[in-house]
């Protein structure tokens, strides 16, 4: 080979690196589907495989990867809103399989952090079992990275984020519920936790309550339920207070 040869052949290998790499981009929202896929149950064979030591397990985490090399790579791809990254963020999360999915985005403690929640569906296709993902990301020198993650008090159920006025500066308050999934009645798990921008922290949580509502006001939250037995209306209300949410009073509804 000529060294104009040589020559043409490395710059047409450096061509294909960005396309390459355009396409793997591209095709993220059919990664991602596929990687789903092989979560559902839909055959003995796909029992089977699931029943496999180790499976479940590992086929979740690499798919909370690949989720998670696409979020940072919108985080750190340039400008973005909160909008705008919402909306481009959607289609490779499967809007069907991952709602809701929750961003929250705040200055905290002089760093930029994100917030994002979402469910992982998997098991029987027709009543599916359900692994939450909550994740917090930094802005650091070199762009955001990922520093802590949580949810495993919300396993089996389908949660959306809602900030809560908490008294701490240094730390965003949430209120983290959603349905429980593979049961008959409407139950709802629930969650509040405290992110300082370095670490996830539980400040309270319940077993599931059944048609539960929740009421967010600025020094408190209640939630109304029924009562399992008796199907009785009550009302739960927690105070946001400085040492955490501590509840306050249990009383049936008027």
């Amino acid at each position: 080979m000529t060294a104009n040869h040589k020559l043409v052949a490395a710059l047409v290998g450096l061509a294909l690196v960005p396309l390459r790499s355009w396409t793997a981009q591209i095709d993220v929202p059919g990664r991602i589907a596929a990687a789903r896929n092989e979560l559902m149950i839909s055959s003995r064979e796909d029992s089977e495989r699931q029943r496999t030591p180790g499976y479940l397990t590992g086929r979740i985490g690499q798919l909370r990867g690949l989720i998670r090399e696409e979020i940072l790579r919108q985080l750190n791809s340039g400008q973005w809103k909160d909008s705008t990254f919402f909306q481009n963020l959607s289609p490779a999360l499967s809007e069907e399989w991952n709602r809701p999915l929750n961003l929250i985005h705040k200055q905290l403690n002089g760093a930029d952090v994100v917030i994002i929640g979402y469910s992982i569906r998997h098991g029987p296709s027709a009543i599916p079992d359900s692994t939450v993902v909550i994740e917090g990301f930094r802005r650091a020198a070199n762009g955001y990275e990922l520093v802590d993650q949580t949810g495993e008090g919300l396993a089996n159920s389908v949660p959306r984020l809602e900030t809560l006025p908490g008294p701490a500066t240094n730390e965003i308050w949430f209120l983290a519920h959603g349905q429980q999934t593979g049961v008959m009645q409407y139950h709802e798990r629930s969650r509040i936790y405290g992110f300082d921008g370095h670490r996830f922290k539980e400040l309270w949580g319940h077993e599931p309550l059944r048609q539960a509502t929740f009421e967010i006001a600025n020094t408190e939250v209640r939630v109304t339920f029924e009562e399992e037995e008796s199907g009785r209306q009550m009302v739960l209300t927690l105070a946001l207070l400085p040492q955490g949410p501590t509840q306050i009073s249990l009383l049936m509804k008027q």
